[in-house]
């Protein structure tokens, strides 16, 4: 697979990153947090999101993500499925889809809902606090990161989430 193919892209601004790139560090920090809410969005689906629930090791396999390409010119990172069997792509680009969904919400600030008709996915959205955290705790730490852009790529329509300063908790 190459960049075309890429489900989901991650992209690290700041000036910084014009001359040198992220820590590794900072880079381990969200690319396992995005990892983890693709595992609760995983869960969830199955209706078996809960505290401390983890995923087998077939389904960690199968709901695996990894970095399919690079453009070192904006720090940015594609990712592609590790399972390249057609039905495993396609059902984790849905996972994708449910996780950019539910970052937007934290994004937009809408994450806690306020009415008596929460959005049916509002108990994973909660779940995903402290990886929304982690990826926001990036902003503005040694990196040099101004904002993070995650959007969708190869077969993945979905709003391009931005996490700023604005959207840290």
């Amino acid at each position: 697979m190459n960049q075309e193919e890429s489900m989901l892209w991650l992209r690290f601004i700041g000036e910084d990153l014009n001359i040198k790139s992220l820590p590794i560090s900072e880079l381990g920090t969200v690319l396992v947090a995005f990892q983890q809410i693709i595992n609760k969005a995983y869960l969830f689906e199955k209706q078996s999101l809960t505290k401390g629930a983890k995923l087998s090791i077939p389904d960690r396999k199968s709901c695996a993500l990894q970095i399919g390409a690079h453009r070192k010119s904006s720090d940015e990172y594609g990712f592609i499925t590790f399972v390249t069997d057609p039905v495993v792509v396609d059902h984790v680009k849905t996972l994708v889809v449910d996780a950019a969904v539910a970052l937007g919400a934290y994004a937009l600030g809408k994450a806690v809902s306020k009415n008596e008709n929460e959005p049916s996915n509002q108990y994973f959205i909660g779940s995903i606090y402290n990886q929304v955290t982690a990826i926001n705790d990036r902003i503005e730490n040694i990196g040099g990161v101004e904002s993070i852009e995650i959007r969708g790529g190869s077969g993945v329509d979905v709003e391009k989430v931005t996490f700023t300063t604005e959207t840290q908790s």
